[in-house]
């Protein structure tokens, strides 16, 4: 084949939703799962319907926010897929949130507790998450904490996919079928075209990955919108760490004020210049701390106005600023 024009990242949330949740890719999709599956030894996926089926065309603007792939299978366990290439220290938090309200969305009005089914997250992330964990695929489940051998439900399950935790230089350090998929959202657009077919010469499903990865970077229009995402991703990012170093700066400088007037009030009630002294430094450093976070705060509720004026969608602010969609609601009522 020719070479790549205009590589994407295989990672790139638009184009694994055209990869994992285009309805002409069911099989693909199947395949992903059972990797994950196998690997921990649960029951495989036959048939599957994709419950938010996407259209990568009928995206008129960058700011929309692009789902997760969620489906349910042939057991009837409701399964959503998330790919992550940035994250932080509230992830695993963000990702039981995001299970819940899965959950809990399975039943209607009126439905009884036995209708629930199974519900399963598999994040595939491009950033390590639980650093003291040797493997980089890990699934969470309820156990009992004397008997973790003790499952007290199989609904809940959330699986954990660290790329960077894999290791996998090249196709010969494959073992199984998740390793190969790894190996594919590592280095698919990346490596020689030999080295891909070799890989993808006996899975029909990663061959058929590898040609829609190719269709899709060769097709401008798809990947102008997939540009322009990741550039708004950027911006986006790059208009929080701004926001978060000036609430640090101004949370400081609020701090410094605060404890230098609280510490010399509790130097001079002690009526000793070492309580003056003590009393100075633990205030300047309570202060700077509040002040800090105060200003950080503060920074956040303006980013979020800001994006509520240009028709950002809730989820996506949230997602951003790390304020609940309770707090944006809010503070849109406010204005």
């Amino acid at each position: 084949m020719d070479r790549i024009e205009r590589p994407l990242n295989p990672m790139a949330d638009v184009f694994v939703r055209y990869l994992l949740g285009s309805e002409e890719n069911k099989d693909i999709l199947i395949d992903f799962i059972n990797a994950v599956f196998a690997q921990k030894g649960h029951d495989l996926v036959v048939e599957i319907e994709l419950l938010n089926p996407f259209n990568l065309r009928s995206i008129g603007t960058t700011k929309e926010s692009i789902l997760d792939v969620k489906a349910r299978d042939n057991r009837g366990r409701w399964i959503n897929v998330e790919i992550q290439i940035a994250g932080d220290e509230n992830f695993a938090h963000r990702s039981l949130y995001y299970w819940a309200r899965s959950y809990a969305g399975q039943l209607k009005k009126g439905d009884d507790y036995i209708e629930l089914t199974p519900s399963v997250c598999i994040n595939l992330l491009d950033f390590e998450i639980f650093p003291q964990l040797p493997g980089y695929h890990s699934c969470f489940q309820i156990t009992e904490a004397d008997a973790p051998e003790y499952v007290l439900s199989d609904h809940l399950q959330i699986h954990f996919i660290e790329l960077p935790k894999n290791h996998l230089k090249s196709t010969g350090d494959v073992k199984d079928k998740l390793d190969t998929w790894c190996y594919y959202f590592e280095h698919e657009g990346t490596v020689e075209e030999e080295d891909m077919t070799l890989l993808l010469k006996d899975n029909p499903a990663l061959g058929k990955a590898h040609r829609v990865y190719r269709t899709f970077t060769a097709d401008d229009e798809l990947m102008d919108i997939a540009e322009a995402r990741e550039k708004w991703q950027r911006d986006v990012s790059s208009r929080l760490r701004s926001a978060e170093q000036r609430g640090k700066e101004e949370g400081m400088q609020e701090g410094m004020q605060q404890g230098m007037q609280q510490g010399m009030q509790q130097g001079m009630q002690q009526g000793m210049q070492q309580g003056m002294q003590q009393g100075m430094q633990q205030g300047m450093q309570q202060g700077m701390q509040q002040g800090m976070q105060q200003g950080m705060q503060q920074a956040r509720r303006e980013d979020a106005l800001k994006m509520l004026k240009r028709g950002f969608p809730l989820s996506d602010i949230a997602e951003i600023t790390g304020l609940s969609e309770q707090e944006i609601g809010d503070l849109e009522r406010s204005t």
